[in-house]
């Protein structure tokens, strides 16, 4: 488990270095919002969307952020020997 929990702190390091570099106007197309690089600008905007999209569903489908299954009607149709979920 120790493994584990050092790639996860390798992998959050890493992220951490490539926005810091992002914030840099230089990083990628040069080009910038307000002195701050337009990757980090773009990056930051595409989660902030993804963040309220999820809440949208969060909202309209609470049963799959519970965890709960949504079987199709295709597996009722199934044979007892198999299942959905090894």
């Amino acid at each position: 488990m120790a493994d584990k929990g050092l790639k996860s702190n390798v992998m959050g390091l890493f992220g951490g270095m490539l926005g810091i570099s992002s914030v840099a106007p230089a990083y990628g197309t040069g080009a910038s919002i307000g002195g701050v690089g337009l990757v980090l600008v773009l990056g930051l905007g595409l989660i902030l969307v993804g963040l309220i999209f999820m809440a949208i569903l969060r909202v309209r489908q609470p049963a799959f952020f519970r965890g709960e299954t949504i079987i199709h009607e295709s597996a009722h149709a199934m044979r007892p020997h198999e299942r959905l979920v090894s």
